[in-house]
């Protein structure tokens, strides 16, 4: 392993590089699979209020997405960015106090 390369490594290791340089987390307008408007099919709740952000499916479209791309894959691919594609930070758009759902009561 060449010396930059490891060191590059190490830093990476610390935290110390950028977000860019490290791939970071995938970006809807960067990066198609981590869009949420795809990947909805399928699932019974995705026309719920609480998922009407939530990214489905991440990791599976991203694997599709470059093994069906021409391009080189990057050394490091971006992360999954979080429930509703990071736009809504870490617990998304709707969390436990957004909403309340009658259906987990019991009879």
């Amino acid at each position: 392993m060449s010396p930059i390369r490891l060191l590059a490594l190490s830093l990476l290791a610390c935290g110390t590089l950028p977000a860019q340089k490290t791939g970071g987390a995938a970006k809807p307008n960067l990066h198609p699979y981590a869009d949420p408007k795809g990947g909805r099919e399928g699932y019974e709740l995705a026309s719920e209020t609480v998922n009407e952000a939530r990214l489905y499916d991440f990791y599976q479209r991203q694997a599709n997405f470059y093994m069906a791309s021409a391009e080189e894959v990057p050394e490091t691919i971006p992360s999954y960015p979080g429930l509703d594609a990071g736009k809504h930070g870490y617990w998304g758009k709707h969390n436990q106090n957004n909403y309340s759902d009658e259906r987990w009561k019991s009879s």
